[in-house]
């Protein structure tokens, strides 16, 4: 006579169970978070465990969902490393002089009468160069929207063409944390994800370069360009603007080309990016402390 417990046979999960989990966690988040203001974490427990508890109740064995639990977070930690980094490296670009450099250079081709082409165009390769839409738009963006009214040009024109260039360089940009978290939760290499965005991401920004260029072309009279005048005054008068703060955006874009074609790893580039912005500090007239720490740091990523 067996006493061993007869194991419940996994059952395939239904239409209903399988939307349970889906509309626990909206409803739950909706209320936690949008009728009391509470924190999202433990909506997210909860909901965890009730996606737990449909797994067992069809068969599934807790060392299963534990496993399973383990892979998927898995999946993830690389993007989450890699946010890290990059929220590091972009504050470092930022007071090093990197992303001044770039508005500032970017604000020497401004054309009034192709304003919105320019902006558009000008916040896609800022983006592109350091993977953040908010960061861009928090920048360059503002810039060329206060340069957009001193033009005359209509408000909401420009906030569309800088909004289309920032979220074009963030989705097809390798350090943006939005396609290294998608890439690494699908289980998809970075660079064929990239790929294969291009083949509708670059056609809606012809398109939309198009039609700016339609709105453009004769809408601004009587240009005034003492604006632009002034805001690269102000950026040469904060920081020493010069071409080697370009350096860093230009290695991780090339850095970026050479992994995906001969398959190399990125901590080479970011070693570059590290040295450079500890360069560009100097230029920049920053003089921290922690020199030796930085290069102790170079040195570690190089290794890696």
């Amino acid at each position: 006579m067996s006493s061993g417990r007869k194991e419940r046979p996994v059952t395939p999960l239904s239409l209903f169970a399988a939307l349970i989990p889906i509309i626990s966690i909206v409803v739950i988040m909706c209320v936690a978070v949008l009728l009391f203001g509470a924190e999202p974490h433990i909506p997210l427990i909860v909901c965890t465990v009730i996606a737990a508890i449909v797994g067992i109740v069809h068969g599934h064995k807790w060392g299963d969902l534990q496993r399973a639990f383990l892979k998927s977070v898995a999946s993830g930690l690389d993007a989450v490393i890699l946010l890290a980094l990059m929220g590091g490296l972009v504050s470092t670009w930022i007071i090093s002089g990197t992303v001044p450099a770039m508005v500032y250079y970017g604000l020497k081709i401004i054309n009034p009468s192709i304003f919105l082409v320019t902006s558009c165009a000008l916040c896609a390769l800022v983006s592109l160069a350091c993977g953040s839409s908010w960061t861009t738009a928090a920048t360059i963006g503002i810039a060329l929207m206060g340069i957009g009214t001193g033009l005359g040009v209509n408000p909401a024109m420009t906030a569309g063409s800088v909004i289309s260039g920032v979220y074009f360089g963030d989705r097809l940009s390798p350090m943006s944390d939005f396609t290294n978290l998608t890439s690494a939760v699908t289980g998809v290499n970075l660079f064929d994800h990239i790929r294969h965005m291009v083949y509708t991401s670059v056609p809606a920004l012809i398109l939309a370069l198009l039609i700016y260029l339609v709105l453009g072309l004769g809408s601004v009279h009587g240009q005034d360009v003492g604006i632009v005048n002034s805001m690269r005054t102000v950026l040469a008068a904060n920081f020493n603007i010069s071409p080697w703060l370009l350096l860093p955006p230009v290695l991780v874009i090339l850095q970026s080309a050479c992994h995906s074609r001969h398959g190399g790893r990125h901590w080479t580039g970011m070693y570059y990016v590290c040295c450079f912005s500890r360069r560009s500090r100097q230029l920049a007239g920053y003089r921290g402390r922690s020199a030796q720490q930085h290069q102790l740091w170079c040195e570690h990523c190089y290794r890696r």
